[in-house]
C-alpha cells in the first residue's frame, strides 16, 4: 500500500500475512436493455469508450418489463409489445457489435441455459480483463409468453441460440497481441427453424391471429436479419481467411514498390520474397 508499511502500522502486517484468504471481488453493473439501449444508451456508450475497468452485464428481454412490456430498441422483429401491436417492422440494435467497433472494448453475447461453460467463460474473461467490458446475456421473461410458461425457459434459451436468433460470441481484445481475431464465434449457425423458436412464445404468434399477412411479411423480414447477422459474424471472426486473396495483391503491390521494378538484384528479390513469406 503506497505510502503505508508494516513497520509503521503493525496490523497492516498481519492483514499481509492472511492476505491469501481474502476474497477478490468483481464488481459487475447489471442493467436491463430498456436502459443500456435506449434511456441510458448515451452513457453507456461513454463509459465503455474510456477505457476504464467498468463491467456492465445488460439482461435482455427485448422490451421494458417492469413498466408494462413496451417495445424497446431490442425488440426483435414480428414482435408484438405494448403499444406495438401491429409487430416490430425495424431490426433490434446490435449492441454487440456497436461495441466490438471501438476494438478496446471485451464483449460477449451469452444465454446461461443454452451454454453454461461458455456463459462461465465469459464472466471470467470480462473480470480479468484490464479495460471496460460488457456481457449481453439472454434473459428469458413472463412477457414473452413462453408455451408452457417460465418452467420452460431454459428450452427458450436453447432453441433462441439454435434458431440463430441469438448468436454466441465472445469478443477479447487481447487476442490481437497474439495475433489471433479478437472475435470467437462459440454458436452462431441455426440448427433448428427459426419458426420453431417463435412458435414457442406468444409475443411472436399474436400477430398472425390478427393480421396473417403481416406476420408472415414480418416474420420473412427477421429470417433476413437472422441471416444477415449470421454472415456477418463469420465475415468478422474469419477475416484473415476471407481476405487472403487481397493480402496477396497488397503484397505483390509491396514487392514491386520496394524491390524497385525490375532494377531489383537477385539478392534484393530474394530478401524481400523471404520477408513477404514469412509474415503469412
Amino acid at each position: 500500500i503506497p505510502g503505508m508499511s508494516s513497520a509503521a502500522y503493525p496490523v497492516l502486517g498481519e492483514v499481509l500475512e492472511l492476505s491469501d484468504y481474502l476474497p477478490k471481488i468483481a464488481t459487475f453493473i447489471i442493467a436491463g436493455d430498456g436502459a443500456t439501449y435506449d434511456i441510458g444508451s448515451a452513457g453507456v456508450d461513454h463509459v465503455l469508450s474510456t477505457g476504464q475497468p467498468v463491467r456492465l452485464v445488460v439482461l435482455d428481454n427485448g422490451l421494458y418489463a417492469n413498466t408494462g412490456g413496451q417495445r424497446s430498441k431490442s425488440t426483435p422483429q414480428s414482435a408484438v409489445a405494448q403499444f406495438s401491436s401491429g409487430g416490430t417492422t425495424v431490426g433490434r440494435k446490435d449492441l454487440g457489435r456497436m461495441m466490438m467497433s471501438y476494438g478496446s472494448v471485451y464483449v460477449a453475447q451469452v444465454a446461461l441455459d443454452a451454454d453454461v461453460e461458455q456463459c462461465l467463460k465469459a464472466f471470467r474473461e470480462a473480470e480479468s480483463y484490464p479495460g471496460p467490458s460488457l456481457i449481453i446475456a439472454y434473459s428469458p421473461c413472463t412477457a414473452h409468453g413462453i408455451s408452457g410458461g417460465m418452467p420452460h425457459q431454459s428450452v427458450a434459451s436453447r432453441d433462441a441460440v439454435a434458431s440463430g436468433m441469438w448468436p454466441l460470441y465472445r469478443f477479447d481484445p487481447r487476442r490481437k497481441a497474439e495475433g489471433l481475431n479478437p472475435l470467437q464465434l462459440d454458436n452462431a449457425a441455426a440448427t433448428i427453424p427459426l419458426a420453431q423458436y417463435l412458435d414457442r412464445e406468444q409475443r411472436f404468434t399474436l400477430l398472425g391471429r390478427s393480421n396473417p399477412t403481416e406476420a408472415t411479411r414480418q416474420r420473412s423480414l427477421l429470417q433476413t436479419t437472422v441471416d444477415e447477422t449470421l454472415e456477418a459474424l463469420h465475415t468478422m471472426a474469419d477475416s484473415p481467411r476471407k481476405n487472403k486473396a487481397a493480402s496477396e495483391f497488397l503484397k505483390a503491390q509491396e514487392f514491386t514498390a520496394l524491390a524497385g521494378g525490375d532494377a531489383a538484384s537477385a539478392e534484393q528479390r530474394a530478401l524481400l520474397k523471404e520477408r513477404l513469406s514469412s509474415s503469412d
